[in-house]
């Protein structure tokens, strides 16, 4: 278990604000590294993706700058290139976004506190906005652990089921990813709802 200094300051800041004067039982973060490892999977749609996009755009584009002699489509060449160029685009910015991604969520985990307190599973996230998110004990009905060998893991939280306008059933579920020491929440949270089993 963490304590308090083992935050960045202004995170502890934000999880004291938040726990207020709840009994801390547990406090931890997300293992940026494997968060990281785990987004870098994506790249094996974004890289193929980016680079199509790239090559896509870049042929009217080189046309655009480079093209010498007349125009062979009867004046309509530049705009027909121009609007290919433009639509790839959009493409190459979606690539670009795919592959930063997995960047993206590192840092936010860098950033991330999670905490257990007499109450509830408290996530507070101090990234561009602060973000946090609360789950109370007695709304968990049930936990999937998936601990890695780093002693990282996953804590999937059920929490139970409602109709969705159809009259269907949904599972209601929090996911917990790339929790540093997932085992030691797993303890923490057994002790403080012993009516819960994995």
């Amino acid at each position: 278990m963490l304590n308090m200094t083992s935050l960045p300051k202004s995170l502890a800041h934000l999880v004291r604000e938040t726990t207020g004067g709840e009994r801390l039982i547990w406090l931890g973060r997300p293992h940026s590294g494997r968060i990281l490892r785990q987004g870098l999977w994506s790249w094996m749609f974004a890289l193929p993706w980016t680079v199509f996009s790239m090559a896509w755009t870049s042929v009217p584009v080189s046309v655009l700058l480079f093209a010498q002699g007349p125009d062979k489509m009867g004046g309509w060449g530049i705009p027909a290139m121009a609007v290919m160029a433009l639509f790839g685009l959009p493409f190459v910015a979606i690539g670009l976004s795919m592959m930063a991604e997995p960047f993206r969520a590192a840092a936010r985990a860098r950033q991330t506190a999670i905490a257990l307190t007499g109450q509830r599973i408290v996530i507070v996230t101090n990234g561009r906005a602060v973000v946090v998110r609360s789950i109370p004990l007695t709304s968990i009905v049930r936990f999937e652990l998936r601990p890695k060998r780093d002693g990282s893991g996953d804590l999937r939280l059920d929490l139970g089921a409602k109709r969705d306008s159809e009259g269907d059933k949904l599972e209601i579920s929090e996911e917990l990813v790339g929790v540093g020491d997932v085992v030691a929440l797993e303890r923490a949270l057994r002790a403080a709802v012993p009516r819960l089993e994995a």
